[in-house]
């Protein structure tokens, strides 16, 4: 039988400090909508999709999920991709930057016509939207190619 993992118990300290995280990212809300939407000004990719920052979009329940930030990432991680395609698995890439959206795509394109593959942006560091990603996308397991910390992301996966 397996054994389960010790149950991590955050101190108090953390706890607060990531109280103010939350409170912070919920207090923003308007403007990190507004910035999604004055880029879109400039970048019509920023502006759309906008409700998959928020978890809702495409999903591929059962996939393995692959997240790679940005165009640099997603570049680095096209080898991994590749390899767990021709393993006969279904991928979801998330990426933070339009960039990283679009190249994937483009390289992708005939695992995304097939519907072995989907991309999507990657949820916001919202509770509900974390909530919403992982109910409707039921990932296999995530590979994180990013040094960035996200400590809802975190979070949540570890609750799903």
């Amino acid at each position: 039988m397996a054994e389960t993992p010790p149950r991590f118990s955050p101190s108090v300290r953390l706890r607060c400090l990531l109280s103010l995280y939350r409170l912070l990212w919920i207090v923003g809300l308007p403007l990190v909508v507004l910035y999604f939407l004055w880029r879109g000004r400039r970048d019509r990719r920023y502006a759309a999709h906008l409700g998959e920052r928020f978890g809702g979009g495409p999903a591929l329940p059962g996939a393995v999920w692959v997240h790679a930030v940005s165009l640099g990432e997603l570049r680095s991680a096209v080898p991994l991709i590749r390899g767990l395609l021709g393993r006969g698995e279904r991928v979801l890439v998330t990426c933070l930057t339009p960039a990283g959206r679009q190249e994937a795509a483009r390289v992708f394109g005939e695992a995304l016509e097939r519907g072995r593959l989907a991309v999507r942006y990657l949820p916001l560091e919202y509770g509900f939207a974390w909530r919403r990603f992982l109910q409707a996308c039921r990932p296999k397991y995530g590979l994180v190619l990013e040094f960035d910390i996200w400590p809802v992301m975190i979070m949540a996966a570890r609750r799903w």
